[in-house]
């Protein structure tokens, strides 16, 4: 995981790799009660790719432990403390979600138990516990098409890739490479100019809309709060006022009033202020505690994931103060 600092101060594309870098050790075990054998089998250690999914995994998982569990009836599937975990959701998302920075150190490895039987089909979708994993390449591009209509106002660019060229980018995803994923999505955005980069020790606050590409029409974000479903927010590029682009403190004001008011805009970055009554603990994308003073088109150009979203964390404390 990327150092605090960094995610403000380094080129676009070294934070690019950076990202596409960061991996989170796991530990698996079998849930105890299905255990059917004598001897318990030993727990699967796994490097996760912060940017790839859960099911990419399930193949590895489902050889380690098939030989102790009872035969799978149904779809194998992983929970944390008890908490099914969604396998539609980026892998590095349900870790922040969940886990978050400030907690991070101590839960590496992270714990997750697999289960063969009981799917939890009211909170988490089919498909992502077979042996196939069409409907995790399913998930992925529609998430990838819905993001691309966002920024460019047409998905066609996605519509069209040829079958050999969805094989490559889900590979490049599934194995968490950010040069072969650079290389299958370079056609998707034909004509867009790269973004300005932010040198090395310069703050990313106060930049202009000139940080995004000029051909895109709207961000595409997905909010996280902790407990909560996701909100996504409508982002246009620009906030009106000379066409300066829109921080992630106005993004979140507008998609979360309650916990980002619009007071608090003079000193955005102060989340122990007592204009957010101290509700809030961390704010993170990709991991990394996020300036909310940052531009917010500067981080869905060097932050998002592959799937085009940018995904930000709102993390709440648990105990509030009145």
């Amino acid at each position: 995981i990327m150092a605090t600092s960094k995610i403000s101060t380094m080129a676009d594309g070294n934070a690019q790799r950076e990202v596409w870098a960061g991996c989170i050790p796991a530990i698996v075990t079998l849930a105890p009660e299905e255990l059917t054998t004598v001897e318990r089998p030993h727990p699967l250690l796994l490097m996760l790719p912060r940017q790839s999914y859960l099911p990419y995994a399930t193949r590895k998982a489902r050889e380690h432990f098939e030989s102790y569990a009872p035969p799978c009836s149904d779809e194998i599937w992983f929970e944390f403390n008890g908490i099914p975990l969604k396998w539609h959701i980026p892998t590095g998302v349900l870790f922040d979600t969940l886990v978050g920075a400030e907690d991070a150190t101590a839960h590496q490895p992270w714990s997750l138990v697999i289960r063969f039987h009981n799917f939890p089909a009211d909170t988490v979708l089919r498909g992502g516990g077979t042996a196939k994993l069409s409907a995790v390449d399913a998930n992925f591009l529609n998430a990838l098409k819905e993001a691309t209509y966002l920024r460019l106002g047409s998905a066609q660019s996605v519509m069209s890739l040829s079958s050999s060229a969805q094989e490559r980018l889900m590979r490049a995803v599934q194995n968490g490479s950010h040069a072969d994923y650079a290389a299958a999505i370079a056609d998707l955005e034909p004509g867009a100019r790269a973004p300005a980069t932010i040198d090395d020790g310069a703050s990313v606050e106060g930049r202009g809309s000139s940080v995004g590409p000029s051909r895109w029409r709207r961000l595409p974000v997905r909010v996280h709060v902790s407990g909560r479903p996701w909100i996504q927010p409508v982002v246009e590029l620009g906030d009106g006022s000379g066409g300066a682009s829109r921080t992630l403190h106005a993004v979140l004001s507008d998609a979360l009033p309650e916990l980002f008011p619009a007071a608090a805009v003079a000193s955005p970055d102060a989340l122990g202020s007592r204009a957010y009554v101290t509700t809030v603990s961390e704010v993170l994308v990709q991991g990394v505690p996020a300036p909310l003073g940052a531009p917010v088109d500067w981080l869905a150009s060097t932050a998002r994931h592959p799937d085009g979203f940018l995904y930000v964390i709102v993390r709440l404390k648990l105990n509030l103060e009145q």
